[in-house]
């Protein structure tokens, strides 16, 4: 329960960022206007590409188990509708091998998000998503399949150091809403990213 209530304190100190700032960035900017005369991140028509697991590679090995290797990547898309209000999705794959024991799982979900502008370069921008997940487990003399959907919450405070990059950190929610051994993980993660 600490870290249920570590991930809201720190959305709710960003929500707090975010409202506090939406009025002195509307008087230090008109309403619709852009920096500089330039297309802002959150305007209408901007593709916005990310990953929000970045992409991993990892090499396991334990003293008195076999060892195990993992690859996985999760890229994401997402349009802005009109301003501020974006619709995306993500797709991605991860590998893992454990000994003879192998898992391929596919993952595609959709998502909402809404950039809350802070500053120049701070914004927050919460997602909330779905994820759709099928894995297929193979082990010596038996192969299982599952098929899984989650929600995803994530609450990153956006940095935009150069035009058309950002760089994001914050908490996130991921809640499995089926299956027998449902699971609730909480925790922080960074996102990397470019808009066009």
């Amino acid at each position: 329960m600490n870290g249920f209530k570590m991930v809201w304190m720190a959305g709710a100190l960003a929500a707090g960022l975010v409202f506090s700032a939406q009025g002195a960035r509307a008087q230090e900017q008109g309403e619709g206007s852009t920096r500089d005369g330039q297309t802002d991140f959150g305007d209408p028509g901007i593709w916005a590409f990310s990953t929000d697991t970045a992409l991993e590679i990892r090499w396991r090995k334990q003293a008195d188990g076999p060892s195990s290797t993992t690859l996985s990547i999760l890229p994401a898309a997402d349009y802005f509708i009109i301003k501020n209000l974006s619709l995306g999705g993500v797709i991605g794959v991860e590998y893992s091998k454990t000994g003879d024991n192998k898992t391929v799982d596919f993952q595609l979900g959709p998502r909402v998000g809404y950039d809350f502008e802070i500053g120049r370069q701070l914004s927050v921008w919460p997602k909330l998503g779905l994820l759709f997940a099928h894995a297929k487990y193979k082990e010596p003399g038996n192969t299982d399949k599952n098929n899984a959907v989650q929600l995803n919450l994530f609450m990153p405070l956006m940095f935009h150091p150069a035009p058309h990059f950002f760089v994001g950190f914050g908490p996130f929610l991921e809640a499995d809403l089926n299956g027998d051994n449902r699971a609730t993980q909480l925790g922080f993660k960074l996102t990397l990213g470019g808009w066009v």
